[in-house]
Formats: structure tokens, sequence, C-alpha cells
């Protein structure tokens, strides 16, 4: 009976000192992260976390300090301390002090998730790490599209490139741009309007190069090309952004100018519009030159030109030197052109080679 007693007595004191062993461990504090902010925490940006702090132990702590030891990819940000204090924590709370840390992420580091340890000391010098997992992420949908040209002219092929940067701070994969004019005035050639790019890295830029065409039956005028880029992110999900540049389709206008007739002085000149343009507000002038002279008014505004069309100006010129004003048969000179002065020259008599000139204006 008395052994009985001697091992009951044995097992009680060896629970007590275990239990009080457990009782005076003041080193159970937890730390969880309540809330980050960028989430995930984006390169080259600061991030903010918010931590919980509990104490689970059996003992009431003093002057708690929390204290962050960042390793690459994270640093501290200046003008920001790495330590807070808390001054008192109940034992057995269920309530946490909450205390919040900025930090500086590096503006290289790839995507991923990342170790960070926080360190807490409390009034009895006991010391515990907690290493928590940040998620690191870049930018995937920041980029620029641009075109090489404000302007194509019709039935030309013409070259047309599309600049795309990645501004972010990751890389980009499985892009896909396309374009599309809604009028189909403006056509892609040799190629259809989808172009592939297989990766695209943070802050570099490729260019997507198009043969193009514009309608010769179309009207001038700015169009709209609709631009869609297709990207995939790095948990290989697609995004798509949309945008919009304007390009004008016109180009330049060209005549022809060619000696028409030659009676008692009156010389006249055959106009064509040859181009794919209307010109508008054509006028014909005679400038001052040596040997030839005009009598009357020395230009002729004949007005609206249509592609296509054309008109006659005449005007009275006579001779003031050796030569002969040129007949009909002495030829004729074409002149293309484009936008502002046309000079058309006039064959003179051959044994002359004096020969005046024609100047053409239009809008």
């Amino acid at each position: 009976m008395k052994r009985m007693l001697l091992l009951i007595l044995f097992i009680l004191f060896s629970t007590s000192h275990a239990f009080a062993a457990t009782y005076v461990d003041s080193a159970a504090i937890n730390v969880d992260i309540i809330s980050q902010e960028p989430n995930p925490a984006r390169p080259g940006e600061s991030a903010e976390l918010a931590l919980s702090v509990q104490n689970i132990g059996n003992e009431n702590l003093k002057n708690i300090v929390v204290t962050a030891q960042p390793d690459y990819p994270f640093s501290q940000l200046d003008g920001e301390s790495l330590t807070r204090t808390i001054s008192y924590l109940n034992a057995r709370q269920d309530d946490a002090a909450t205390v919040k840390l900025k930090l500086k992420v590096a503006s290289d580091v790839p995507a991923g998730t990342y170790e960070l340890d926080i360190v807490t000391t409390d009034s009895t010098g006991t010391t515990k790490t907690t290493t928590l997992d940040i998620e690191v992420r870049g930018k995937e949908y920041s980029q620029i599209v641009k075109i090489s040209k404000s302007s194509i002219d019709f039935a030309t092929e013409e070259q047309l490139d599309f600049l795309v940067t990645n501004t972010g701070s990751s890389s980009l994969k499985n892009m896909q741009l396309s374009w599309m004019d809604t009028t189909g005035t403006i056509l892609p050639v040799y190629s259809d309007n989808t172009m592939y790019i297989s990766s695209l890295a943070a802050n570099e830029s490729v260019t997507v190069t198009y043969i193009v065409m514009a309608d010769v039956n179309a009207n001038p005028g700015l169009y709209q090309l609709d631009i869609t880029l297709k990207l995939e992110d790095y948990n290989s999900n697609f995004s798509k952004i949309s945008t919009t540049v304007g390009l004008f389709v016109g180009g330049g206008t060209n005549f022809d100018v060619a000696f028409s007739d030659n009676s008692d002085g009156d010389i006249s000149f055959s106009i064509a519009n040859v181009g794919n343009n209307e010109a508008y507000s054509v006028k014909v002038s005679i400038p001052k030159q040596d040997l030839y002279s005009v009598s009357g008014s020395s230009s002729s505004i004949v007005g609206n030109l249509e592609k296509g069309d054309y008109t006659i100006a005449s005007f009275t010129v006579s001779q003031e030197g050796p030569g002969v004003i040129p007949n009909s048969t002495g030829g004729e000179q074409d002149n293309k052109g484009a936008v502002g002065l046309i000079s058309g020259v006039i064959p003179a008599y051959k044994a002359s080679k004096m020969k005046p000139v024609a100047a053409l204006r239009y809008e």
C-alpha cells in the first residue's frame, strides 16, 4: 500500500513538473501576416507588411521588440525603421497586437516567393525567429505600342513598323499582336494581320513589321487602326490589351503638264491630275523670266482637279529675244511632283535653246 502511494506521488510530481516547464515557456509568441500592400510585392517598389503578434504562452510579456531581418530581394527603406516595440502582451489572449513594417524590393528580382525573417525579443530575453513567405511579382500589363508612320499613300506598298515596349518589371511571353481597319481601306500584304512574339523582357522593346497597302478607290482621310495585344502572364493566364492609332491615307498629288497649242502668241497647257488624290484650288502661272513676257494676267486659276481629270490653261506670251514660241509640234514635257510648286518646261525651237517656264500651284 505504501509503495502504491509513493508511486502515485512520483507520477503527480513528474506531471506537475512538466506542466510547470510548459507554463514558464515565455517564448510562445506567434507572428503572422495580416495584410500586404501591394500583394504581391512589386520589384523596384516598397511593400508594407501588417503583422499580427500574439502571446500564446502562459506569461505576460513586456517590451516585445519585433525586428525584420531582410535579405535579398528585401532591404531597408530609406527613412523607415526595421524595428517596432509592443509595450505589453497578456498571456493566453485571443487579441493580438498589430505592427507595420515597410521594406524595399529589389528592382531586378524575378517573380517568385521569398523568405523574410522576423525576430521577436521579450523582456525575459527570450528570442524567437519566425520566417514569413512573401510573394513578389512584376507588373505584366504595362506596354506601349507605337507605329512608325502617320500617313501612307494609295496603292503603294508601305512598310509599317509596330514598336512594342514592355514597361513593366516582369517578362512577358507568348505575345500576339494584331490590328484591323474596320473599313477595309488599309490591309496587310504578303502576310496576315497577326504576328507573334515569343518573349519580351522587362524594359525591352521589339519591332514587328508589316507591309501594307491602301485601297486606291478609298477617300483620303484619317483612318483608325484597332490594335490588339494578347499576352500570357506568369500563371499562364492570357490577358488582352486593346488600343487604337490613327493613320492618314492620302499621300501627294501628281500632275502631267504638257504644251498643248500655240496660236497667234496664245499658248495653252494641258494640266492632268495623274495622282490618286483630288487637287484643290489649282493655279497655273507663268513666272517672270528672261526672253519671254506675258500680256495680261500671268496666272490662271483652274479650280479643282479630280484624279484622272485634266484642264487647259492659256496665256498670251511674246518673245523678247532669239528663238520662237514653240507650236504644238514642239513636243511635251511631263512633270510629276509632290504637293507644292511644279515647274513645267515648254520646249522652244531647238536652235534657240530658250524655254519659257510655267509654274503650277495647288492645295
